[in-house]
């Protein structure tokens, strides 16, 4: 009798060990858990705040791009000035202030399109499928430029 009552207080005392850890394997996984949405919640923030950036660089861009083609224009109207003009010196000065313009424009769009760039890397580890398409468009401005010339005149 005294061996079953030994032999039942053992087992009580291992169940009781068991249930103990397997408490405490619960505890460590709802903690784990726990960590795991508040990453998920940081990568969504992160991601909203890097579409909003995106959102904003290619509005900007797009005016840039604009501002940039009338710059240009404007440029090549003044140098187009006849250096025979009494006021063909002031007109040189001037287009090489609009063509500083041109450059630091230049600069802010390689910013916003860099801004863009790096976006759509995020979105192509966000949501794969979008991966496949950011591959197949051209990115920049200039990439566009040297595809049209490579391509041959179609008759």
């Amino acid at each position: 009798m005294k061996k079953i009552l030994l032999f039942i207080g053992s087992l009580l005392v291992v169940v009781n060990a068991l249930a103990v850890s397997a408490d405490e394997v619960r505890e460590k996984y709802d903690l784990l858990e726990y960590e795991y949405q508040e990453l998920e919640a940081q990568e969504e923030a992160k991601y909203q705040d890097a579409k909003n950036r995106a959102g904003i660089a290619k509005d900007e861009l797009t005016k840039q791009r604009a501002l940039y083609a009338q710059i240009s224009t404007k440029t090549k109207e003044i140098k187009s000035i006849k250096k025979g003009n009494e006021l063909a010196g002031q007109y040189a000065e001037l287009a090489a202030r609009y063509e500083e313009g041109l450059k630091a424009l230049d600069a802010q769009i390689k910013v916003n399109e860099k801004v863009l760039a790096e976006f759509d890397k995020i979105e192509a580890i966000k949501n794969p499928k979008v991966k496949e398409e950011v591959k197949k468009e051209p990115k920049t401005k200039e990439k566009k430029e040297k595809d049209t010339k490579k391509k041959p005149a179609k008759k």
